[in-house]
């Protein structure tokens, strides 16, 4: 499971036939990375620390769709991760969702 600590932003606005979940699918495929399990679309971020999407609102270049998302994969992805629109730029800068399980298995490697 990966989450934004960047918002995403959209290659467009999205529109009836093609919502943001399509969108957001769309630039994972753009950027190499395999058809995703789910994802879930928030204008507040699903990390703890990052800023919400009204942050952003002023300084993202040109008038775009911006959005914080939860991606789950089926299996393990390697990263960097990072989508969408600007992402040269760091947006769309996508980390790791530890769980516990995660957490524990990490400290236990570590010691």
């Amino acid at each position: 499971t990966w989450v934004t600590a960047t918002p995403i932003v959209l290659p467009r606005y999205p529109k009836r036939r093609e919502g943001v979940v399509d969108i957001v699918a769309r630039a994972l495929a753009n950027a190499g990375l395999p058809t995703p399990d789910s994802i879930e679309t928030s204008p507040v971020p699903f990390v703890e620390g990052a800023y919400p999407v009204a942050s952003y609102r002023q300084i993202v270049p040109g008038n775009r769709y911006i959005v914080h998302a939860r991606i789950v994969f089926e299996g393990r992805v390697r990263g960097p991760v990072m989508i969408g629109r600007h992402r040269h730029q760091g947006y769309g800068l996508c980390l790791p969702q530890l769980t516990k399980a995660t957490e524990i298995r990490t400290l236990a490697a570590a010691l």
